[in-house]
Parts: structure tokens; sequence; C-alpha cells
């Protein structure tokens, strides 16, 4: 596409209606406040325009930005100045540029990766990028969240994650006008970027300029930080929704807070939009405003415009699916899919902090030794120095709380589960910056120490964020190129053994690696809790009768994973357990995978 347009849409969608906006209320970081507004405002004019029943078409939503966009700078046409940004965060002394080296290496790491390697978490694939690449696609979003057996054509995960990253990836590649992974790096290292500067700023608002310093490194040295933001999901987001809300409120000049918590309003609905535990966000911005003595009617205004922004998502989702968290159980209010909740209960018994506490407690200390190291410690020594900011506790207790409850949900496991840890490290580093820059100014025997820790620990932190997610504990020092610089597209892997499938077969799984490397081939997969795969749940019936079922849905396959949901599927569904005895139905096993066929007698389930 013309470089121009791409330029013009990408402006009109992530800068220009929020730097109006950002002018009008006199907002302290205009530019920051920019994106954020602006990505708050791009999700509602897909929410309505996708309400409204209009097609998601290049040049319908490039129309409603525009005429958004012109509104805004007209609406605020007399607060409009422009001023030359002065470079405030650019280091002065010998310890101020040693203390960013960290800090720019590892935004130049993050930045090779992101576009070598993008969109690398885990289920990018089939949930943040996907989503965008099938409103490119399909130009709606009618199918999300997926509830019929139509839907699940589409999408495949039981999910109605409100989708601020993906509307995001979806306007990037309707304005490039093809699905490119690689330009996704922008939106990823602008989020690293913003997230270091609220760090920044934070810190030397509650301590000093040194501290800034302090903090920034600190949080460079988070190899779990870094890889939130580097895998391409709402982690990025979480972390600057939640940095952001507090610099707004925190730096409110007394005569004009209502400015200052309309812009806060829409740095926390960014994170409401991003995740459904994003509410909890809110209490994070109420401890700071009590903090600076905000006026009650402009914390009403605050929470207000939050839910004015972000209801009409939930209240959609509510409608469609019977349930505005669709499908996490809510007190058993609100209605479900069984076999997602059936499945969330399972990873309960597996992944919860309950079960084996030592081990877990184990791997959670070889976590924080080996990839924040520096941030943890000191962050909490930090607390002390800052014990009169009770927000910043307050603030870490809600987010802590939040990862809390992931933790059993998350089928990747805990390592996984603490990337959504990444704003209790951007409030650990603040924290951090202000005990280390403190101890560091006693004498120059501990200013020496300091300096070296920081230092060995940057080096370790830059060589584990080349490689992250692998270890250096596992990963050869010869691989680490290959890790971390070498050319990766997102892709499903697929074993060789279902490459036989003929194209226009359907086949169930519980794998979303199948279903989107799949889909190119011509093969539908069926999710196991799609309603075309109820029966298999049906206690009540034989495997056979199953089988008859499953046929006359077209369904001929069964791709079996033999991983974290085998044993739920096997306790649960008589299929599943007449699959894993010794039948004649299985084609052949490739490591954690098998395939079986289902024979289209219906007496008997002969070998294909």
């Amino acid at each position: 596409m013309n470089l121009i347009l791409l330029f013009i849409s990408l402006s009109m969608a992530f800068v220009l209606p929020g730097a109006a906006i950002a002018m009008r209320l006199q907002s302290r970081a205009k530019g920051a406040a920019a994106f954020i507004i602006s990505s708050v405002l791009l999700f509602e004019v897909l929410l309505f325009l996708q309400i409204s029943g209009r097609a998601l078409s290049f040049w319908t939503v490039f129309s409603a930005l525009g005429i958004l966009s012109l509104f805004a700078f007209f609406y605020c046409a007399k607060s409009i100045r422009f001023k030359v940004p002065t470079l405030s965060m650019a280091p002065s002394s010998p310890l101020e540029v040693f203390l960013s080296i960290p800090v720019f290496l590892s935004t130049v790491i993050l930045a090779f990766r992101a576009v070598l390697q993008p969109l690398s978490g885990y289920d990018t694939t089939f949930r943040w990028s996907w989503l965008g690449e099938e409103i490119f696609s399909t130009g709606t979003f009618s199918y999300y969240p997926p509830l019929s057996s139509a839907d699940f054509v589409h999408y495949f995960y039981v999910d109605a994650i409100p989708p601020m990253c993906q509307f995001s990836y979806y306007w990037l590649y309707a304005s490039l006008g093809e699905v490119s992974f690689s330009w996704t790096a922008v939106f990823t290292i602008l989020q690293f970027l913003l997230i270091l500067f609220f760090c920044f700023r934070l810190a030397e608002e509650l301590a000093d300029r040194t501290s800034a310093f302090f903090a920034v490194a600190t949080l460079s040295t988070s190899v779990i930080f870094f890889w939130s933001v580097l895998m391409g999901q709402e982690t990025g987001l979480t972390a600057l929704s939640v940095a952001a809300t507090l610099y707004f409120i925190l730096t409110a000049d007394e005569g004009d807070q209502r400015g200052a918590m309309a812009v806060a309003a829409f740095a926390t609905t960014l994170g409401v939009l991003s995740r459904e535990y994003g509410w909890a966000f809110l209490f994070c911005g109420l401890a700071a405003a009590h903090f600076k003595n905000i006026k009650r009617r402009h914390i009403l205004l605050y929470v207000a415009l939050v839910t004015a922004l972000a209801a009409p998502w939930y209240l959609r989702t509510w409608i469609l699916s019977g349930n505005p968290f669709y499908s996490n159980p809510v007190g058993h209010i609100f209605q479900v899919n069984a076999v997602h909740c059936a499945l969330l209960r399972h990873y309960e018994s597996v992944f919860s902090l309950t079960v084996e506490p030592l081990q877990k407690l184990d791997f959670l200390s070889f976590l924080v030794m080996s990839k924040s190291l520096l941030v943890v410690p000191s962050g909490i020594l930090g607390l002390w120095v800052l014990r009169r900011h009770y927000w910043l506790h307050i603030s870490l207790v809600v987010c802590g709380l939040a990862w809390l409850a992931s933790v059993s949900h998350t089928a990747g496991g805990l390592f996984y589960s603490t990337r959504v840890l990444s704003p209790v490290f951007v409030l650990l580093s603040v924290a951090s910056g202000a005990f280390l820059s403190k101890l560091q100014s006693r004498d120059w025997l501990i200013h020496s120490t300091i300096i070296l820790v920081v230092g060995l620990i940057s080096v370790t932190a830059l060589l584990q964020e080349i490689i992250v997610p692998g270890h250096l504990e596992t990963v050869q020092s010869k691989q680490w190129y290959r890790e971390g610089f070498s050319s990766q597209a997102p892709n499903a892997w697929v074993p060789p053994l279902f490459e036989g499938i003929p194209p226009g077969s359907r086949c169930l799984s519980d794998w979303a690696g199948a279903w989107v490397a799949m889909r190119p081939r011509g093969v539908e997969i069926v999710p196991v809790w799609s309603p075309d795969a109820a029966s298999i749940f049906d206690r009540g019936r034989s495997a056979d009768e199953i089988v008859h079922t499953l046929r006359e849905h077209n369904i001929r396959w069964v791709m079996v994973s033999l991983v974290v949901n085998l044993d739920h599927l096997k306790a649960q569904s008589p299929l599943y357990g007449a699959l894993l005895q010794t039948r004649p139905w299985r084609i052949s096993k490739s490591g954690k995978f098998a395939l079986y066929s289902l024979a289209d007698d219906n007496s008997a389930l002969e070998s294909f």
C-alpha cells in the first residue's frame, strides 16, 4: 500500500484523535497519552461499526477514523499547541550513562527479535494475531465470542477476551493491505518504550532523577518482563495501562485534576479492554487518587469514564453469550461453555499453587533468581523506602492477585503465567530505583558495589533476553544466535503423520496448533468444546454410538494431543477412553500426538 496512505491510516488510529484530546485536557506526556487515547478510540470505532452492521473494510474504518480525527481537532482547536519535545530523559552524568547502557541494549535486542521473530507467544497464532487476521479476511468479528459450530470455524478457543491487542493488529494488517507479522514489531517496540518512559517518570516523581535511571535499568534486567512484552500479547498493554494510570493521577496539578483524571481513565480503560482482569486496575487508580487527595467529583468522573468506555464490549458479550466474562465462571451466575469450564477445573487440579506447593515455590524461586534477580529483592526493599506511598503497595497487591487468579487457569504452566506479572515488575522497578539510588549515595564503596552488581546482572539478563523463553541452563551457547536472531515467523507445527488427512475433512481435536496449521490444507479442526462435538461427553452412550454421531457431523478423524488435556478427556469422554485402549482405530503415533480414523462401518470400527 502507498506509504503515505499507510502513514495517514496508522496516524489516525494511534496518534491524531488522542493527541487532540490530550492537548484539550492539558495532559502531561502528550505523546504517550495520544497513543493510549487513540488506541481506546480505535477499539470503540471498530465495536460501533460491528454493532451497527457495517463491514469492517479498510475504507469503512478509514473513513470513520478520519471523521473522528477531524472532529477531535475541531473540538480541541483552541487547546492545540505544538511544541518540540525536550530530551529530559537523556543521561547527563557518567552514572546515568552507565545505567542507560542496559536499557539501550535491551531495547535493541527486543527490536531485533520483534522483527525477526514476531508474535512469539505460545498462543499468539490462534488468539492474539489470529483474530486480527480473521477480521482482516472476513470484514467482521460476528463469530467472536464463538458460540455456534459455525463460529468455531473462524475461531478455535472459547474466548471473549476484550480484543484491544487484536484490534490493533487488525488495523495494522488492514493498513498494510496484507498480513505482515514483522510489522507488528512497531507495536511491540512502542509498548516497550512507553512502559520504560512511564517507569522513569514515576520514579522521578516519587524520588529523584537518579532513582529514575536506576528504575529503568532495573526493569531492563527483568527477563520475565522483557518476555511479556516481546510475545506480542496483552501483557505489554496491561503494564502500560497500570504505569500510565498511576503517572497521570500522581502528577495531577491542583488546578486541573479533571483533565488528569480523564486521561487516567483512558489509561485504565486500555487495560480493561485488553483483558478481563484489567477491571482490577481501577483499584490502583483509586488508591493513587486517594493518596493525591483528588476531589471526589473527579474520582467519580474517572470511574464513570472507565465504565462508559469499557462497558459496551462487556455488554455485547453478555447479550450474545449470557456472560459478560464468557466463558469464565462467575459464582455460577452466568452461562458458560460446560466443556471449557470443566477443562478450567482440570487445570486447577494440575497448575494451582496449592497442588505440590513446595515444588512450585522452588520453581518460582528459580525464576526470580535467574530472570528477575535485581528487580524483586531490591524492589521489595524499596517498598520500605517508599513506605509513605501506600498506593504503590495497594497496586502491587492488586496486580499480584490478578496473577494469582490466572495461575491455575494457564495451560502453559507456571512460567507462562508469570507474563501476567508485567505490571508488578514495573512497579517493583520504581521502588528498586528509589532504594538503589538512596543506598549508592552513602559512600564510595557501596556506590562501587552497586554499580558492579547492576553491571553483572545486566550482562546475564541481556544474554537471557536473547534466548527467552529458553534458559541459559538448557540452551547451549552455540545455539544462542539461532534462538535469538534467526528469522522465525509464527507458525503452528504439525507432525508429519497428520499431513495425510485429505482436504475437506473434519477432524476432532483439542489442540489449537492443529487448528491453525491445518486450515491452509483445507482441513477443518473441530474443537472438543464445539456443539458438533457435544456427544463425546455423553457418558450414557457407548463409544460406538458417539462415533456414529460424529460421522453424522462428517467428523471422520480424531487428533489426540497426549499432553495437558489428555487425562481430563480420558476421564470425561467415553470416546477418548476407548481411543486410548488397544483398539484398531489408531493410524499412528508421533511424539505427543496420535491420529485416529473413524471407520464408516456402523457396526465395527475398523482400522483405516
